[in-house]
């Protein structure tokens, strides 16, 4: 029999999680699985999880909420040949939408039993994994803001957004890359590992989670009349297109700040650190998840 495990983050999203349980108890119950689901009571707590049912022989270990709560889960599974699986109930939902799994719970379900699993690439900064995005800047800051709402959701992160927008400044960066150096104000520095934030903004269009390489996208100091038309053209994939973008193919990157207190996001969850530099690189290969 395979050995499933559910997750669930019942904060993630701001939705009920017992539809969740009545698809999963509807559609595995039957005798080629055993099947299991825990809810998590506090952050980090979906990587404990993880790693006990690993050890109990789990086979698919499955997340149900959104990138943090895969962040968490994928953390304890890479490197090891068990498989994570994807339930979208969160709000961005950037790696679900990247690899096309639908975002509700039927169809999120039907895929883990009849999609393949694939091997991806995994991001670090600072020794931290990332399996989605991970960057410096407006939209970090965007996050923190965004992570003191107590209900999730579009309208929350929208708020967030104008509200950070309306007295953010770009700021000074250099950035290594390879043999090149790039110094620059930036509004902020994304390193995607997929190509999109989530919400479908995309931020590196075309990125490859499996190609070895890690999107670097620069998006240097602009007018604020412009912001409008850069969100617009994320939305339709083009932001690339744009001459306030700078976009690399990299596999190590250096940035380096000229503050010693800054806000970074891991897959779209904020972590205030101290410091200025922050080193990037990527493993190739490093998960398994079906898709």
């Amino acid at each position: 029999m395979i050995s499933i495990v559910f997750i669930i983050n019942p904060i993630s999203g701001g939705r009920n999680k017992r539809k969740v349980e009545k698809t999963i108890e509807r559609f595995f119950n039957n005798n080629k699985y055993t099947c299991k689901k825990i809810y998590t009571l506090f952050p980090s707590h979906a990587y404990e999880i993880a790693r006990n049912e690993m050890s109990q022989g789990a086979d698919i270990i499955t997340a149900v909420g959104g990138d943090g709560t895969i962040n968490e889960i994928a953390r304890a599974l890479m490197f090891s040949e068990i498989k994570l699986a994807i339930i979208p109930v969160g709000s961005g939902n950037g790696f679900a939408r990247h690899f096309g799994i639908p975002l509700t719970v039927h169809g999120a379900v039907k895929r883990i039993l009849n999609g393949k699993d694939i091997k991806i690439d995994i991001g670090f900064v600072n020794g931290k994994a990332f399996f989605c995005t991970s960057g410096i800047g407006f939209d970090a800051e965007t996050g923190l803001v965004y992570s003191q709402f107590d209900t999730r959701g579009f309208l929350s992160y929208a708020f967030s957004f104008f509200r950070v927008f309306q007295a953010y400044h770009a700021k000074k960066y250099i950035i290594e890359i390879d043999n090149e150096i790039i110094d620059t104000e930036a509004f902020f520095i994304n390193i995607a590992n997929i190509s999109q934030l989530g919400y479908h903004f995309f931020i590196a269009p075309g990125a490859s989670a499996s190609d070895g390489t890690l999107d670097l996208v620069i998006i240097r100091k602009f007018p604020k009349w412009i912001g409008f038309f850069l969100a617009f053209s994320s939305f339709f994939g083009k932001i690339d297109k744009s001459r306030y973008v700078i976009r690399r193919k990299v596999k190590n990157a250096k940035i380096k700040t000229f503050e010693h207190n800054n806000i970074i996001h891991i897959d779209g969850e904020p972590e205030p650190v101290q410091g200025n530099e922050f080193h990037y690189s990527i493993k190739q290969e490093g998960l398994r998840v079906i898709i």
